[in-house]
């Protein structure tokens, strides 16, 4: 599928930043597929935005000594959107992965990248999307559903909640025995494999573009 409505070619390799507000597990992926790619891989991790002081991103940040921006809760947007752009530009950041990052991006920031913003989201969109639903909310709902299978969906960012474009899906099954922690554990560990190659995958094909 071809995404390059509106959107500019992306250089190789990419310069990405990833957004995210919880313990960092999908950003670690992201960083450990980078470092062990056995051909060049056609982007690098630059630049890692936290939501909080204390969220577990931020250590996975240090551990792999790459620059972390903390964007404090009592921020306003407006500040907070400047901080953001400003630290774009320093990095010259070409393309964003949101990994469990619980703000809305607002338009400016999605401007800024060329539109070029990903997201991964643990269910099978559109199914289970949108405001308010993500981490153990979507698991909880997939269950009390009676579900018998979820996934993982990687998409494109846009000014609504879990309705761009999709670039990836894996299904994951749900067992007649699973809590919601046994559920999430099985999707996070797609996760942590589809969403490195479903960044590497858009790179390139937004390469090709060009």
């Amino acid at each position: 599928m071809n995404h390059s409505h509106s959107r500019p070619p992306i250089p190789i390799p990419a310069r990405l930043a990833v957004f995210g507000s919880g313990a960092g597990s999908n950003a670690r992926a992201i960083i450990e597929w980078v470092r062990n790619a056995s051909i060049d891989a056609p982007y690098d991790v630059v630049l890692i935005v936290s939501t909080s002081p204390s969220a577990g991103i931020n250590d996975v940040a240090r551990a792999y000594g790459l620059p972390l921006l903390v964007l404090e809760r009592s921020m306003p947007v407006v500040e907070q959107t400047d901080v953001l752009l400003q630290a774009l530009r320093e990095h010259a950041i070409t393309i964003v992965a949101l990994a469990g990052y619980l703000r809305k991006v607002e338009p400016a920031i999605i401007h800024m990248v060329g539109n070029h913003i990903l997201n991964i989201h643990p269910s099978l969109l559109p199914a289970y999307g949108g405001q308010g639903m993500y981490g153990a909310t979507v698991h909880q709902a997939v269950l009390a559903a009676g579900e018998t299978e979820t996934g993982v969906t990687v998409h494109l960012v846009t000014d609504v909640y879990d309705d761009g474009a999709i670039l990836a899906q894996q299904r994951v099954p749900v067992l007649d025995a699973d809590t919601v922690s046994e559920l999430a554990a099985r999707v996070r560990n797609v996760e942590h494999l589809l969403y490195p190659s479903a960044i590497a995958a858009y790179v390139r094909e937004m390469a090709e573009v060009g």
